[in-house]
């Protein structure tokens, strides 16, 4: 069983922000996945006293495994898939789309959850990209091409 660094996600908050606040960081913004991410991302703005974006995008699960990811799908649809993983699974090109069928309705139900706390845009800031882990680092990638993250001065992850 693996030990854990932080005692839950607002420690592990609260502990990054520290860490954070020894950078130099001009015009910092958050930006926070949902939902593991949010609680972790909270504590960081609030340490960092800058503003909080929720990213809403979703890992493509292996439906034998939903813990597990062949993939991403950000917040405009853009779909990004480990071709060669999903080879290596042995999955169809219909389970494949059967997949991204099940994530895009969800991600939309999503994006209407959770819009109105978005926040500030990124453009120019110093971006933070905040999950509760990293385990393929699908979701992350997928934050990270995002064009409003894509577009900020420099970007950090945490997770």
């Amino acid at each position: 069983m693996a030990t854990s660094l932080f005692a839950d996600r607002t420690d592990a908050g609260r502990r990054l922000a520290e860490v954070l606040k020894a950078k130099t960081i001009t015009r910092p913004v958050v930006v926070a996945i949902p939902r593991g991410g949010v609680p972790v991302g909270v504590e960081i703005a609030r340490g960092l006293a800058c503003p909080l974006k929720l990213i809403v995008l979703r890992k493509l699960f292996i439906p034998h495994n939903p813990e597990a990811g062949f993939g991403a799908m950000a917040p405009d649809g853009t779909v990004s898939v480990d071709e060669e993983f999903v080879a290596q699974l042995g999955m169809s090109h219909t389970e494949v789309a059967e997949v991204i069928r099940q994530v895009r309705t969800e991600l939309t139900q999503r994006r209407r959850l959770y819009e109105s706390v978005s926040g500030d845009d990124v453009q120019g800031r110093d971006a933070i990209l905040v999950d509760d882990g990293i385990a393929a680092g699908y979701s992350m990638s997928a934050a990270a091409r995002r064009s409003s993250v894509s577009d900020s001065s420099s970007m950090t992850s945490s997770a």
